[in-house]
């Protein structure tokens, strides 16, 4: 293990990190003023901050399915979850995908062109969005969750979710 690095920045909440080449590492955050800030490594040396914008209130989430690729996540000020990405080029505006959520977001992908995205509701359940050319409609996941879900794919078709339930305990569900 390296030593730890100061990025610097003035961050409140979590962290969402992706990677779409080797030697590249793509980091959010919510600034103080609320918004999303972004910092990445190239593989030889760290960006300044760049600032995404938005109003969002909990932490971040970022994956990416592609060279050149990255969707992040955020809840914003309306408890909507927003989506903001990257195509190799420039960065969309803010896309909402509505619900009513509370805490953070888990996003994952298992290939090219699809999302699955995760959300605590205001029912404690997690819910499901996923982009497969379209965006779908939004799926209950059941149980009772007290914080954001976190979400991986470690092969096609499969995507593993965890979160913290309202018993303190540790809950997994996947999908294959």
């Amino acid at each position: 293990w390296s030593g730890w690095e100061s990025l610097g920045g003035r961050c409140r909440g979590g962290v969402g990190v992706s990677s779409w080449a080797r030697n590249r590492l793509d980091c959010f955050v919510l600034g103080t003023d609320d918004a999303l800030w972004h910092k990445w490594w190239n593989g030889r040396r760290w960006s300044g901050w760049e600032s995404l914008g938005g109003r969002l209130r909990y932490n971040p989430s970022a994956v990416s399915w592609d060279r050149d690729r990255i969707d992040c996540f955020g809840i914003g000020r309306d408890d909507a979850l927003w989506h903001k990405w990257w195509n190799g080029r420039r960065w969309s505006g803010w896309e909402s995908l509505g619900g009513v959520c509370r805490g953070g977001t888990g996003a994952s992908s298992w290939a090219r062109g699809r999302l699955d995205c995760f959300v605590v509701g205001t029912d404690d359940a997690v819910w499901h969005k996923w982009y497969d050319r379209r965006w779908s409609d939004w799926e209950s996941l059941g149980g009772r969750v007290k914080h954001n879900p976190s979400a991986v794919s470690w092969a096609r078709d499969r995507v593993d979710v965890c979160a913290i339930g309202s018993d303190d305990r540790l809950y997994h569900k996947w999908w294959d």
